[in-house]
């Protein structure tokens, strides 16, 4: 039922899969977001395309602003485990128009961040902020 696997060094006797490209990854309607050793670099991505992105919960933060991202509002929430994923793909595959209202969501959250002018300016601010405080400036 799942096209899932890894891309770096084998785990165990499981080879890695390699990489999809993004237009490859798009044919998909769900797109599994995990966090490893840090944030989920491809929540922003995923996010900002048509698919469902499904995660357990996120623990890191960055300039996305992850922690006040809303489960099952912006993206569907899975367990630990992921022992509820065939039956969270199951819900959204019969009732598409609540997939779409999350996938409205996220689209919405990304717009916050798409403006490149914006968020240079702000990573100025930011940078000058740190220097001012650590007494560099």
């Amino acid at each position: 039922m799942f096209d899932i696997g890894h891309v770096n060094r084998d785990v165990g006797d499981i080879p890695a899969k390699g990489p999809l490209t993004h237009e490859e990854q798009k044919r998909f309607k769900f797109f599994l977001s995990l966090e490893g050793n840090e944030v989920a670099t491809n929540l922003k991505w995923g996010m900002a395309s048509n698919m469902l992105v499904m995660s357990p919960a996120l623990r890191f933060e960055t300039w996305y602003m992850e922690g006040l991202l809303v489960p099952n509002k912006h993206f569907v929430l899975l367990e630990d485990d992921f022992s509820d994923l065939e039956e969270k793909v199951a819900y959204y595959t019969e009732h598409p128009e609540a997939a779409e209202e999350i996938i409205a969501n996220a689209h919405e959250w990304w717009r916050h961040f798409s403006d490149p002018l914006k968020e240079r300016m702000i990573s100025a601010r930011v940078l000058e902020k740190y220097f001012e405080l650590s007494g560099q400036i």
